[in-house]
């Protein structure tokens, strides 16, 4: 049974830091995987043209704070995008 609590939240990717020489897709992929092992998360997508992740999620097992913390751990640092709340 999918939970009614699902809610979905966009991250802005530092600025720079998809940018440059040594941008590939593999930090797209090392996104994605960080996003995806933090509980709760149902479906992630990251746009590297627009430096943006667009996560969905069961509200009741996470929450936007630590999907910034999981890319920030895995090197990609990020924020809510658009002032979302926390």
């Amino acid at each position: 049974m999918q939970s009614s609590l699902n809610a979905t939240t966009k991250l802005a990717l530092a600025g720079g830091v998809l940018a440059g020489i040594g941008a590939s897709a593999c930090c797209s992929i090392t996104i994605h995987k960080a996003l995806e092992k933090v509980p709760g998360v149902l479906e992630t997508k990251v746009d590297y043209d627009h430096k943006t992740a667009t996560v969905k999620y069961d509200s009741d097992k996470t929450n936007p704070s630590a999907l910034v913390k999981a890319t920030t751990n895995a090197g990609f640092p990020s924020s809510l995008h658009g002032g979302e709340k926390k």
